[in-house]
C-alpha cells in the first residue's frame, strides 16, 4: 500500500488546508431533538445509469438522520426526476475541458504531492477545484451541481440507508476513509474503485475519497423549515451552527466526506461545508442534470 503525506493539506478537522479554509464536518453524537421516522433504512431505489448518468426518479425519500441536530428532523421530501453522474468528475475529464479551453487548468500547488504519487492516474477524481469551478464545469457539460437533496437521494435512496450498501459500520473494503487512527489508504483512489459499494440509485464512491460541492448554501437549522417539494438553500440568511446568530451565507455544503474522514463524515446524511473558494485534494464533485 502506498503512503504519504497528503493528510497534512487534506480536509479534516483536525488540520489546516492547503489554502486558508478548512472543512467543518458532523460529530457522531446522538440528539434527543430529532424525531425518528419511518424509514427503514435499507437501501432502496432503481439503478438506470447510460453513458455514466444514472436517473433517479421522481418522487419522495426520506431525508437526514437523529444522529446530528443539523440532520433533523428526519423528513420525506419529494424531488422531480433528475440525472446524476455516475462517477466523480476525473482528472483526464478536467484536463479534456482544460484542453477545449472551456476550463482552467488546475493549481499545481494543490496538485503536487498527488501528481508526484507514483500510483498517480487521470482517473482520480478531479480536486483543487472551487465551488464556482465545479459549478462551471456543469454547466458547461449542461448540467448544474446536485442540491443536497438530490445528493442525498441519490445515495442513500428512498429509504434514507446509512450507507450506500445500508446500515452495517464501513470498513476499508467498503470505502476509503479513516478507520479510527487508521488510513484506508493515505489519499484519494481512483473512481469507481470501491465497486461493491454502489448506492441504491447505481452512483460510486458516495462515501469517502473526497467530499463533493453541492449546490447549497450551508445552513444548520434549514431541515427545520425546508419545503418538502425539491428544498434548496439558494438564498437567504444562514447559521453555521444551531444555536448561532443568523447571517449572511457564506459556506456551502459538501458531501460525502474524504478519505481523512471517519465514519461520522461519510455517511449519506452528514452535512459538511466549507468556503466556497476552498480548494484541497480532497474536494471533488459530480454534475447533476435536468431530467430530458
Amino acid at each position: 500500500m502506498w503512503f504519504a503525506s497528503i493528510l497534512l493539506s487534506g480536509c479534516s478537522t483536525e488540520s489546516k488546508q492547503a489554502d486558508t479554509s478548512v472543512v467543518v464536518t458532523p460529530q457522531l453524537d446522538q440528539s434527543d431533538s430529532c424525531d425518528q421516522s419511518d424509514a427503514s433504512r435499507v437501501p432502496t431505489g432503481d439503478i438506470q445509469c447510460t453513458n455514466g448518468r444514472c436517473l433517479v426518479a421522481e418522487g419522495p425519500f426520506w431525508m437526514g438522520s437523529d444522529i446530528d441536530e443539523t440532520e433533523c428532523p428526519v423528513h420525506e421530501v419529494t424531488l422531480d426526476a433528475f440525472e446524476i453522474d455516475q462517477f466523480e468528475v476525473t482528472l483526464a475529464e478536467w484536463q479534456a475541458c482544460v484542453n477545449q479551453n472551456r476550463c482552467g487548468a488546475l493549481p499545481t500547488h494543490c496538485l503536487n504531492e498527488l501528481i508526484s504519487r507514483p500510483d498517480y492516474t487521470t482517473t482520480f477524481p478531479a480536486v483543487c477545484v472551487t465551488w464556482a469551478q465545479a459549478s462551471a464545469y456543469c454547466e458547461d457539460q449542461g448540467g448544474r451541481l446536485p442540491t443536497e437533496a438530490e445528493w442525498e437521494k441519490a445515495a442513500a435512496g428512498r429509504q434514507g440507508a446509512k450507507w450506500a450498501w445500508g446500515s452495517s459500520p464501513p470498513e476499508c473494503d467498503d470505502a476509503n476513509f479513516r478507520l479510527a487512527s487508521i488510513y484506508c489508504w493515505q489519499g484519494v483512489r481512483p473512481v469507481g474503485w470501491y465497486s461493491d459499494s454502489v448506492s441504491a440509485f447505481g452512483l460510486y464512491d458516495v462515501n469517502g475519497n473526497v467530499f463533493e460541492w453541492t449546490e447549497d448554501w450551508y445552513d444548520a437549522t434549514f431541515y427545520a423549515e425546508s419545503p418538502a417539494l425539491n428544498p434548496i438553500k439558494d438564498s437567504g440568511v444562514c447559521t453555521s451552527t444551531i444555536d448561532a446568530e443568523p447571517r449572511a451565507c457564506s459556506n456551502r455544503v459538501l458531501r460525502g466526506g474524504a478519505y481523512n474522514t471517519t465514519e461520522a463524515t461519510i455517511r449519506n446524511a452528514a452535512r459538511s461545508f466549507a468556503d466556497p473558494m476552498l480548494v484541497d485534494v480532497n474536494i471533488g464533485f459530480r454534475c447533476a442534470y435536468d431530467a430530458p
